[in-house]
């Protein structure tokens, strides 16, 4: 009978363990929509640990291409930034997740592990991307606005 008890420790255990996961020091998914950038019709999924290195793995291939901003020379890398993310399924059944990805000065100064983080002036302190995990492909990569 104690064999039977590990399993479902275990078990608790390893959801527990992929829940902390989603929220660490890097990256977070935020559990609302933003009318700009979600679209209203998407249906929010809780990414898997596994959902959640394929999308930096894209996040990585994203910002290295950097498409539409070659030529911008941007001062920061990948690592400066903190990741929001947002978890979607879109129209086509197709698994997103929007990315939306801080430097960290600016993140540490507010709750950017709860609330969507909206900054008055983006440059090259804020990008954009979603990330299509079903596809393995990204789109509409976009640095912050500048004033």
């Amino acid at each position: 009978m104690k064999n039977a008890v590990v399993p479902q420790i275990l078990l608790i255990a390893l959801s527990a363990l992929s829940l902390v996961a989603c929220h660490t020091a890097e990256h977070a998914l935020i559990p609302q929509k933003h009318q700009l950038y979600i679209p209203q019709s998407a249906i929010a999924f809780q990414a898997t640990t596994s959902e959640l290195r394929s999308a930096e793995k894209l996040l990585r291939r994203a910002f290295a291409a950097r498409p539409g901003y070659q030529d911008w020379k941007v001062q920061f890398r990948l690592r400066d930034y903190r990741r929001q993310f947002y978890a979607y399924t879109n129209a086509k059944g197709e698994k997103i997740i929007f990315a939306q990805c801080i430097i960290k000065s600016w993140a540490d100064q507010g709750d950017w592990r709860s609330f969507f983080f909206q900054p008055d002036d983006g440059c090259d302190g804020i990008f954009r991307v979603y990330l299509n995990l079903t596809l393995h492909t990204y789109s509409d990569f976009q640095f912050g606005t500048c004033a």
